[in-house]
């Protein structure tokens, strides 16, 4: 893909098209929203409540050892969810700018029903997460829905902040496509999934560079790392959602 570039007003280059790859188990979308939708997105993000991921239900993918990440509104394409789980739900449209968010999920260039070998429309729900510092989201799977994503809101990120996503072996994920044989979310005692993620004992990272999309495949074992001391008041601000 070419990548166009041109210079914002400090004589900064910026790279203005989308940069799409895959491998295996995700698809990664550097450059997903234009730049300035970007930054509104930004401005939207800081203006929502938020409140602790835990504070209503324990959400047990957040483990005790994870600290207290923060959880704004979810925003749903699509009709209700059987259960919402004390989620501060708002329906798409909003007439805000998470509704150019959703609509360039369903971009015929990134083609994620093709990704996702999945051939229905499909429906999303986003929602808003921030990850302070010494805060971290345990190796979990979304094995109930057709896929996964995360996009990065914050504006910029320091490689030595952590927060990186985690990716197990296609060979683990492959070992796992039988939901039967998935290693459920522990509550206390991790060694059976410990067993499993230590037999083969490798994966990938991604950066939460921002802007960034990455679109994760059901049932693939990935976990959010400890974001570290280094990033200071920087918070790790994220949308996080699934397609239905």
């Amino acid at each position: 893909m070419n990548h166009d570039k041109g210079r914002n007003g400090g004589g900064e280059i910026v790279r203005t098209s989308r940069q799409i790859l895959h491998d295996e188990n995700v698809m990664i979308v550097d450059h997903f929203l234009p730049a300035g939708d970007h930054l509104r997105l930004w401005e939207f993000f800081q203006k929502q409540q938020f409140r602790f991921v835990n504070s209503d239900k324990w959400i047990k993918a957040f483990r005790v050892q994870d600290g207290h990440p923060l959880r704004g509104p979810t925003f749903r394409l699509g009709e209700p969810p059987p259960r919402d789980g004390g989620m501060q739900l708002i329906y798409y449209p909003t007439e805000t700018i998470i509704d150019s968010f959703i609509d360039s999920l369903s971009s015929a260039e990134l083609d994620i029903p093709g990704f996702l070998k999945c051939v229905e429309t499909f429906k999303v729900m986003s929602t808003l997460y921030a990850y302070p510092t010494g805060t971290a989201l345990s190796w979990h799977k979304d094995a109930v829905y057709k896929g996964a994503f995360i996009y990065y809101v914050h504006p910029y990120w320091g490689a030595t902040w952590g927060g990186e996503l985690l990716v197990a072996s296609p060979d683990d994920n492959e070992r796992a496509t039988d939901q039967t044989q998935a290693v459920s979310t522990p509550a206390f005692d991790a060694r059976e999934e410990s067993a499993f993620l230590m037999d083969t004992g490798k994966g990938r990272y991604y950066m939460p560079k921002p802007n960034r999309l990455i679109v994760i495949r059901p049932g693939v074992n990935h976990m959010v790392k400890k974001v570290e001391p280094n990033a200071g008041e920087n918070l790790r601000c994220s949308i996080s959602g699934f397609f239905e």
